[in-house]
């Protein structure tokens, strides 16, 4: 699987989520779909570049699970373009580079008792090499 590269500047890419978080209902000329068109090419290699970094994170969550027990699941997403767009709209303060959440894993254990071994796992070795 080939995976995408940042391709913009982290200017570029505010700028294109601003455009994009326009008013739903305002109305767009036909240069003004040009520029959205551009925008949202800037705004899903942004959002896409984040899958290399999620899908290693939830290889080693998984791998790490599966230590401590072994039928845990471990899950990956990446924000859908439509809710990276209404938290834009919604929340006016935030640009889409500062944007924490365009990806997400979690991990699911049939206990409490092994989510608490699982983040002790975390704690005890945060940087190591070794899953």
């Amino acid at each position: 699987m080939e995976y995408a590269i940042p391709q913009f500047d982290l200017k570029d890419v505010d700028e294109a989520g601003a455009l994009l978080a326009f008013d739903e209902g305002t109305e767009l000329s036909e240069s003004d779909w040009n520029r959205w068109l551009d925008a949202y090419t800037v705004v899903d290699n942004w959002r896409l570049s984040h899958h290399y970094p999620l899908n290693a994170m939830a290889v080693v969550l998984k791998f790490r699970a599966r230590r401590i027990q072994k039928n845990a699941l471990a899950f990956q997403r990446l924000k859908r373009l439509q809710s990276i767009l209404y938290k834009l709209r919604v929340r006016k303060w935030i640009t889409l580079s500062q944007m924490q959440d365009l990806g997400g894993c979690r991990a699911v254990m049939s206990s409490v008792e092994n989510v608490y071994k699982l983040r002790d796992l975390y704690f005890s070795h945060p940087l190591s090499h070794r899953f």
